[in-house]
């Protein structure tokens, strides 16, 4: 038999390392190179430690990265219970749709806020300050602030400052939040006026969360109501001797003076406008006849306002010009507006002026109406949780008094909810407010 020639020998050589080179590199890179990613295990390779190429380390080629979804700074802890009630569809790139009608928060919370901020734009062509709204609220359960945006559904903590079971969170702005609790210890009711300051951080078994503080003072205790007006001052009634007193302080709890006394004890203070007119009305009941009152905060004077109604309540619009006064007629409730004059009109409403805001135009109104009737027995039997209601929202120019429905919850998703808290933002694109049953917090777009 024939010997095999040199070159045969050589290229049975060369194609023998060649096959112990291949199968090598099968061997180390086995379950990337072969795996199709159906079995559940991260297909990314493995760190096996040690340099296999001359210009790197081998490993994996694609290593996680933490994800900031919040603009509350810092790594942040989110909450995917609430966040929005649109859906999530894929074209090429994930495009979020979020309903007009938005669930911000399927938890209780304390109270709810919606700004517009601006935010930063690193675009190197278009210089022009970017926007985006931001919603915040507070957890019931914790004192903590949550907040989203309108491109987003997720919600993210940003601080970390535990107050448990606060049952009122009044924002002054998007950074300052007055908050109310019962001590557990002393029984006392608290109030805590405070802002959302720097950055708290701390370590969980996740690794280093960033949260920031709520820092702030304390007002003094068992304040029975508050009313904040949009220049940053809170008034609170509290208890005296003689009655009631009405105090007047700034959010850091300086310059207190007191405006008001009397010697009824229940007056609830509405400040949310922007003139120097309070008004002072009377807890409403269906069996009292209650009265309500200005009070001028530079001459500290009062002057008698609406006198002699059941279920009476009152709501200022924004420049003291009208008002918004709802009493019981018959067997219901009935809202209407008051002018400077004192004449009153029928807005063909039932529902009470406490579920209303005004516009800053002091002309325009947003109400939230139940859609069945009032029972004769309310609004004692709201305020107790005896009666729940099924509301629609209604505009209302109080110019001319017309009135159109603006949304309807139940159509817009079969949503049954009993509107409180109703405010707006100050640039007027969203209204925002808590549902009276499980104190969820929602949000409506006003304009798209």
């Amino acid at each position: 038999m024939k010997a095999p020639s040199r070159k045969t020998i050589t290229a049975s050589i060369f194609f023998g390392f060649l096959l112990l080179f291949i199968g090598g590199l099968f061997w180390y890179f086995g379950s990337g190179l072969l795996s199709t990613g159906s079995s559940g295990v991260d297909s990314t390779v493995e760190d096996r430690g040690f340099t296999f190429f001359p210009f790197g380390r081998g490993g994996s080629t694609n290593p996680t990265t933490p994800i900031n979804n919040g603009s509350g700074g810092g790594d942040t802890e989110t909450n995917t219970t609430g966040g929005g009630t649109g859906d999530i569809n894929t074209n090429g790139e994930d495009e979020i749709q979020i309903d007009r009608l938005r669930l911000v928060a399927e938890v209780p919370t304390a109270g709810g806020y919606v700004y517009r901020r601006t935010i930063v734009n690193d675009s190197l062509f278009n210089v022009v300050p970017q926007t985006e709204a931001a919603m915040r609220f507070v957890e019931v359960e914790t004192g903590h602030v949550y907040e989203t945006t309108d491109s987003t559904l997720t919600n993210t903590r940003i601080t970390n400052t535990t107050i448990p079971r606060v049952y009122e969170a009044e924002f002054i702005d998007g950074n300052s939040v007055v908050l109310r609790y019962v001590d557990p210890t002393s029984n006392t009711v608290k109030t805590f006026s405070s802002t959302i300051s720097q950055e708290d951080t701390n370590q969980n078994i996740e690794g280093v969360q960033t949260f920031q503080k709520l820092q702030g003072i304390f007002l003094p205790e068992d304040i029975q109501d508050i009313s904040i007006n949009n220049q940053k001052e809170i008034l609170y009634t509290q208890a005296s001797a003689d009655g009631m007193v009405a105090v007047v302080t700034d959010v850091l709890g300086q310059n207190k003076k007191q405006i008001f006394s009397s010697p009824l004890k229940h007056w609830k203070p509405d400040w949310s406008g922007r003139s120097e007119t309070i008004t002072m009305t009377q807890y409403p009941s269906s069996v009292a006849y209650t009265v309500s009152q200005t009070l001028n905060r530079t001459t500290e004077r009062t002057a008698p306002f609406v006198a002699g109604a059941q279920g009476l309540d009152v709501l200022l619009s924004p420049d003291g010009s009208r008002a918004l006064v709802s009493y019981k007629t018959g067997q219901t409730i009935s809202l209407y507006v008051r002018n400077e004059q004192g004449e009153y009109t029928d807005t063909g409403l039932d529902t009470y002026a406490e579920k209303c805001v005004w516009s800053g135009d002091s002309i325009l109104v947003y109400c939230a109406e139940p859609v069945g009737r009032i029972s004769a027995d309310a609004p004692d039997v709201w305020y107790q949780g005896l009666e729940s209601y099924l509301d629609d929202v209604w505009r209302i120019n109080t110019d001319d008094v017309t009135s159109k429905i603006l949304f309807s919850p139940f159509d817009e998703g079969q949503y049954s909810l009993d509107i409180i808290d109703l405010g707006i933002s100050a640039d007027e694109q969203y209204l925002y407010f808590r549902d009276k049953e499980n104190q969820y917090f929602w949000t409506y777009q006003l304009e798209l």
